[in-house]
């Protein structure tokens, strides 16, 4: 019973953690939409009453009417939509293609006698496949965040992003800018469908000569997308404290279980080491 208390109290923190960037991100995304899906500001203005909604840490509850967006946000956006193609768009606003959004290159193989399944001190670097991280290598691809896009397999059109080093597998692109932040790119690209890239039927997989070409489905101003890229910055950081965090519990979790079932450490040990922790 000792030993499932203090294994419990890492799942609890490690859940917690896993509850909080879950509702951080859905601040992030229902920015975006308001921004850039259904042009709450610019619809505001133009129907010359300010515009109401939920400020960033309410942004997923139902809008007040005791809030607006400051004033200095609400001088950004246009104030007029105009007639597109694809619809009603913000005046100066455009539709871009996969290209001209982000760079994207395709990662490396890496065999798997050449990853661990649990980062140490050897192994720390993250690599993202199809399922996200499939393991951790010694060496890493990058040492700055990306956008990684899977392209090979069952779970092709998968989004997800890295914190920071990484190794990237041949199996997905991974995408840096051209425009806003990695932060920006993983929301957009979240709210995209890739099926349309998708070819084969035993294998399925998208090639960059398919994908470079599409049309992504949001209009964009440079402008903007750089200021909700500073909104959202902060949004992204605490995630990434908690998911550091949560990869740490569940190593001193895994290391802690074997060695309290032969009894090399003690309960009260234990205890003592998650209490110094503030666990």
């Amino acid at each position: 019973r000792a030993i499932a208390h203090i294994l419990g109290t890492l799942d609890d923190k490690i859940e917690l953690n896993r509850r909080m960037s879950r509702t951080l991100e859905e601040i992030a995304r229902a920015i975006f939409k308001s921004w850039f899906v259904d042009f709450d500001p610019v619809r505001a203005k133009c129907g010359g009453e300010p515009m109401c909604s939920p400020p960033i840490g309410q942004a997923h509850r139902p809008a007040s009417t005791d809030w607006h967006w400051p004033q200095h946000i609400l001088d950004l956006f246009p104030d007029r939509l105009v007639n597109s193609e694809l619809g009603e768009i913000p005046e100066g606003w455009r539709y871009i293609t996969f290209e001209n959004m982000v760079i994207a290159k395709q990662g490396k193989y890496l065999p798997s006698d050449e990853m661990s399944d649990f980062p140490n001190d050897e192994y720390m670097f993250p690599v993202w496949g199809g399922n996200g991280i499939r393991g951790y290598a010694r060496k890493k691809m990058y040492d700055f965040p990306v956008v990684v896009l899977t392209c090979r397999g069952s779970n092709c059109g998968l989004i997800y992003k890295t914190d920071s080093e990484s190794w990237v597998s041949n199996i997905a692109f991974a995408c840096k800018p051209q425009m806003g932040s990695t932060d920006f790119i993983y929301i957009y690209f979240s709210q995209c469908s890739f099926s349309d890239c998708i070819s084969g039927s035993a294998q399925p997989q998208i090639t960059y000569d398919i994908l470079r070409n599409k049309q992504l489905p949001y209009p964009v101003s440079d402008e903007i997308c750089s200021v909700y890229s500073k909104t959202i910055g902060p949004i992204f950081q605490k995630i990434s404290v908690n998911e550091c965090e949560s990869r740490t519990l569940a190593a001193i979790r895994d290391a802690l279980l074997p060695k309290l079932i032969s009894g090399e450490i003690r309960v009260k040990d234990a205890e003592r080491f998650l209490e110094e922790r503030g666990l």
